[in-house]
């Protein structure tokens, strides 16, 4: 431990070798971020929080550092430890230094430090918070944000009720509910908004901002059916003799019970699904395939079939767990997701450069810090009303 704490010291004053990264990257290869070295930042790296020219000297520092080493490391394999060892490594850093951060990459691949110091914006947005309307078949509308906490509605057998976190479930009243005819709701969450669900079998719904999901007041008969729009990660309840079905665009998702994200905006090239644990059987207009723990399915309608690769899942389902993570993506991908979390119109002035961002911002961050992290020299925003205007 002590040779270890030695090692993130020097990475942290930029004094660190390209061996000694090196052996620091074998560490966080090993034990991400359950290193014991995220403990010892907190007790003895964080009583003091560094003044802004030492942090710009670990920024400055660091870029230099991984710019040597990346050089060095030329692999496929070597490569992908560095990607992977960079996310954890840029994870401990914000803990340290107090601040987001993300790395800014040019097609030419090198590595830029993304500017703070520009002033481009009078006022600030809100990150997301749980926003949604429920719509009952009757046409009634529950705004959800604006409701207390107790009983909503009473309809068909079913306790519509939101619990003091605001999480809203569907309670099954006895056997009433299976003598009535299927009734169907949909929640829809607005840009800017977030929300839970709970059905009434006992699977739970996390809605992402932009989203809504139809489904009945019970289910009934072999099979447990949805729709989806927008993007929701799903905790399914078991039930071997009822499977339980996402529609989503031109997919079909077949599940007994399992946990999974589903990503089906409009405004995205391909409707993913990728799963955590669990099996999944996904169905497109000529196809099906079987999807196991670690893998993603990709549909699009350009494609007209199911594409399945190996991915980590964690960075499908940051969303759910409160970040922004962006892995080799393009500007336009990372305001698209911003659009939807803040409300925002995107308009870009310009010719944008190619450009990928890399690293993880936390979601309840304010639109200020969040385009402060995201400004670089090739790129900059200006912010009027909810319209965000991105120049060259």
């Amino acid at each position: 431990m002590g040779q270890i704490r030695k090692l993130y010291v020097k990475y942290l004053q930029g004094n660190s070798s390209a061996e000694e990264l090196a052996e620091l990257m074998r560490h966080f290869e090993k034990y991400g971020e359950k290193s014991p070295l995220m403990d010892l930042i907190e007790k003895e790296l964080l009583q003091e929080p560094p003044n802004t020219e030492d942090s710009e000297a670990v920024k400055e520092g660091l870029s230099r550092n991984y710019a040597v080493l990346n050089a060095k490391l030329t692999t496929k394999d070597a490569k992908k430890t560095l990607r992977l060892w960079w996310l954890s490594a840029a994870a401990c850093l914000l803990i340290t230094i107090g601040a987001i951060w993300v790395s800014y990459f040019s097609k030419g691949g090198n590595i830029k430090e993304l500017s703070t110091s520009k002033k481009y914006y009078t006022h600030d947005l809100p990150a997301a918070s749980n926003k949604a309307i429920l719509t009952l078949e009757n046409g009634r509308e529950i705004s959800l944000n604006d409701s207390s906490e107790g009983i909503l509605a009473q309809n068909n057998g079913i306790s519509i009720q939101k619990n003091k976190d605001g999480q809203v479930t569907f309670v099954l009243k006895g056997t009433a509910a299976n003598n009535q005819q299927t009734a169907y709701n949909v929640i829809s969450t607005p840009k800017g908004g977030k929300y839970d669900i709970v059905l009434s079998d006992g699977t739970k719904i996390y809605l992402n901002a932009s989203s809504s999901l139809k489904f009945p007041n019970s289910f009934k008969g072999n099979e447990r059916a949805v729709i989806l729009t927008g993007e929701a990660f799903f905790e399914v309840s078991k039930n071997k003799r009822m499977p339980f079905i996402v529609n989503a665009s031109n997919m079909k998702i077949k599940v007994l019970g399992t946990h999974f994200n589903v990503m089906a905006y409009e405004d995205e090239k391909s409707v993913q699904t990728t799963l955590v644990e669990g099996a999944v059987e996904l169905k497109g207009k000529n196809d099906k395939v079987l999807l196991k723990p670690g893998e993603q399915g990709s549909f699009s309608d350009q494609d007209k079939r199911i594409n399945v690769a190996s991915v980590d899942v964690s960075i499908a389902t940051a969303w759910k767990d409160g970040y922004f993570v962006f892995n080799n993506s393009s500007l336009q991908e990372v305001m698209r997701q911003l659009a939807r979390w803040y409300d925002l119109k995107i308009v870009y002035d310009g010719q944008m450069p190619e450009s990928e961002f890399n690293g993880r911002i936390k979601r309840n961050s304010s639109l200020k810090k969040v385009l402060q992290v995201l400004q670089s020299s090739n790129v900059d925003f200006s912010l009027t009303g909810n319209t965000l205007t991105i120049k060259p």
